[in-house]
């Protein structure tokens, strides 16, 4: 019997679909694979598998189901807990989190032997929880996890459950428990001179920071994980922050020179519009029209992910609004509300309809005045510092 979430999950699909098919071929493979778990024979769902997996019309998605099965044929656990995780790794992309927690769990319980598999797993289970928002049970996740490092002696494990607990801490906004997990990892990180989670660490760190209202504490915590964070795509992230936290202390000129290394040399498209948005915001923020045309046209012809479009045409409002034009900024408003709902982004949607209200009244709304946070006169010196750093960095 498939599982609940790829049940519900298939419900939800035309029949004879492509992504129909798709999922009952993986629902299928899941179900071979949780049969190898329980010890018993996992041939005759392998075949049936087999049948369905051949009616997948993408050839990728196919390629991921074709090897996972020809792990299960050959019973290799660890094998096949590895082709799950990246089976999970392909659902976590496509945002089907339910159904990609039930792909970890059974990878979970295959990798029993297999440290790294183990965690990679867990992790990948724990993630979908969060974007589910079902916090006790990522919660449970990461406990087991910790519970896994101190019973085999890993304190690699130990410590990833406590760095992911301190996640769904900040998920809960219970700031000081997350800030306590986040403190033990960091140290335990440094004294044992594990430099990739001591980076993953810190730049939790950061965002913890940045939840508090605390620029400066996002600059301080990102500028010293770029020392230990290595994978481009994750450095692109983090110098994206760094430009929000300075725009947000109001040094436009540091968070335009960082953004602009960004839109330069990100490894990802949505990265490079993303910084393209915020040279656009703090185009608006210093009056330089010219600067924000050259940015809106630019984006107005691109391509953007829906969470993009939406912070671009409340860009367009915000910029319409601060010059008076309030009809194109209600129109400018009203796209982003549509693209918010349309895709689901309450949160973005919100923001829309309580802007659209102050615009029609002609009132620039609260949101779009601009005021920087101030910097407090003991952290001038170490920004200083680390402006200069970031000089070099940025290639400027």
């Amino acid at each position: 019997m498939v599982s609940n979430a790829f049940a519900e999950r298939l419900s939800e699909l035309p029949p004879e679909s492509d992504e129909w098919r798709y999922h009952l071929a993986g629902s299928h493979v899941l179900l071979a694979a949780e049969e190898l778990a329980r010890g018993t024979s996992p041939l005759a769902s392998t075949r049936i598998a087999n049948d369905h997996m051949r009616r997948v019309p993408d050839l990728a998605s196919q390629a991921i189901l074709r090897d996972a099965l020809l792990a299960i044929t050959g019973q290799n656990s660890s094998a096949v807990a590895r082709r799950l995780c990246i089976y999970g790794d392909h659902l976590h992309a496509a945002a089907h989190y339910a159904v990609a927690a039930d792909v970890f769990d059974c990878a979970a319980r295959l990798s029993a032997r297999d440290p790294s598999l183990l965690l990679r797993s867990m992790l990948g289970r724990a993630f979908a929880f969060r974007m589910l928002r079902r916090l006790d049970d990522a919660s449970q996740t990461y406990a087991a996890l910790r519970a896994a490092g101190l019973s085999l002696r890993i304190p690699r494990l130990e410590l990833e459950g406590i760095l992911g607990e301190a996640k769904a801490s900040m998920d809960r906004g219970n700031y000081p428990g997350a800030e306590g997990a986040l403190i033990e990892v960091i140290a335990r990180a440094r004294e044992s001179n594990d430099r990739e989670l001591l980076g993953r660490a810190l730049t939790d760190a950061a965002r913890l920071a940045g939840v508090r209202g605390n620029p400066v504490g996002v600059v301080e915590h990102s500028f010293e994980s770029l020392a230990y964070v290595k994978e481009s795509r994750m450095q692109d992230r983090i110098f994206q922050n760094i430009a929000f936290a300075y725009r947000e202390m109001g040094r436009g000129r540091v968070a335009a020179m960082v953004a602009s290394h960004v839109e330069r040399a990100a490894v990802d498209l949505d990265q490079r519009q993303n910084a393209q948005i915020l040279l656009y915001n703090l185009a608006i923020d210093a009056g330089h029209r010219e600067d924000a045309h050259v940015y809106e046209r630019a984006l107005e012809r691109a391509e953007l992910p829906p969470v993009l479009q939406a912070e671009f045409h409340e860009a367009v409002a915000r910029d319409r609004a601060t010059n008076g034009q309030f009809d194109q900024a209600i129109a400018a408003a009203e796209r982003m509300a549509h693209a918010a709902e349309e895709r689901g982004l309450t949160e973005l949607a919100a923001r829309a309809e309580a802007a659209l209200s102050d615009l029609r009244r002609n009132v620039v709304p609260a949101v779009y005045r601009f005021r920087p946070t101030p910097v407090p006169r003991h952290a001038v010196r170490s920004l200083e510092g680390i402006d200069t750093a970031l000089k070099e960095l940025c290639g400027v």
